[in-house]
């Protein structure tokens, strides 16, 4: 009988290999758009849209440490502090990956239920508040960039920075 920790003994005897080393240096967003540009090219239009977005609402995109190029975007969340709810993952079997993460808010429901609705009524990215709320916030959904719209990349920066209450001081 296989023991039921068995794939993860194995994955982490395979992550403490000799030959496996984790990227500590942060993915300068360039390295992510040339990776978009060599592996997802029907998406570097949206990166570049939803980056530029973002920023224009008050988000600071960030490169992230994946072992694939990747970026957290950080609000300054009135009341609350900096957040890393919006993360794009260069995924090589799925492309160019947008994650949003509404467990970053568990702590404060009403900013979580604010985020939650900002998301949500985009129809574009089909997800039921009330089963996010129901999952206690802790969902992470990803979508593949290539197949958002120009208007829900641009209704999702000004969404989540007006639900957030981003302090730009």
């Amino acid at each position: 009988m296989e023991r039921p920790n068995a794939w993860l003994e194995q994955l982490h005897a395979e992550g403490s290999s000799s030959n496996w080393q984790p990227h500590t240096e942060r993915w300068a967003t360039a390295e992510f758009i040339q990776w978009a540009q060599d592996n997802d090219p029907d998406a570097v239009s949206k990166i570049q849209l939803l980056i530029s977005e973002l920023e224009t609402h008050g988000g600071h995109v960030n490169g992230g440490r994946a072992t694939t190029p990747s970026f957290n975007v950080r609000f300054n969340v009135l009341g609350v502090g900096k957040k890393w709810p919006l993360c794009m993952y260069s995924l090589p079997q799925r492309g160019s990956t947008l994650e949003i993460r509404f467990g970053d808010f568990r702590n404060t429901p009403d900013v979580a239920d604010a985020f939650v609705q900002a998301v949500c009524s985009i129809p574009e990215f089909g997800l039921d508040a009330a089963e996010i709320r129901n999952a206690g916030y802790r969902k992470r959904p990803q979508f593949a960039i290539k197949n958002l719209s120009e208007a829900a990349v641009r209704s999702l920066a000004k969404n989540v920075a007006s639900a957030l209450q981003v302090d730009n001081s």
